[in-house]
């Protein structure tokens, strides 16, 4: 059984987690230049071909040049 304070801890530890990713894409997508945490590398928004299918290895989202930040997004028509 896992401890309540483990689990508290846990908890507070995935929050702050999404909260960062969530902002650091509302910035992407503002158009904002946000870098990497890791290679400090500027990170790109790919967006979806519009009426085709993406030919590419590239999903649509935000990433930098060396894949160490890779976020897949999934887009509505």
């Amino acid at each position: 059984m896992i401890d309540p304070k483990q689990f508290d801890s846990l908890q507070k530890m995935t929050s702050k987690s999404f909260h960062q990713q969530k902002k650091l894409i509302k910035n992407v997508m503002a158009g904002k230049k946000v870098f990497c945490p890791v290679c400090d590398q500027l990170l790109v928004l790919t967006l979806p071909k519009a009426g085709e299918q993406s030919k590419s290895n590239k999903a649509p989202g935000i990433s930098c040049a060396k894949g160490c930040t890779d976020i897949i997004l999934d887009f509505e028509d």
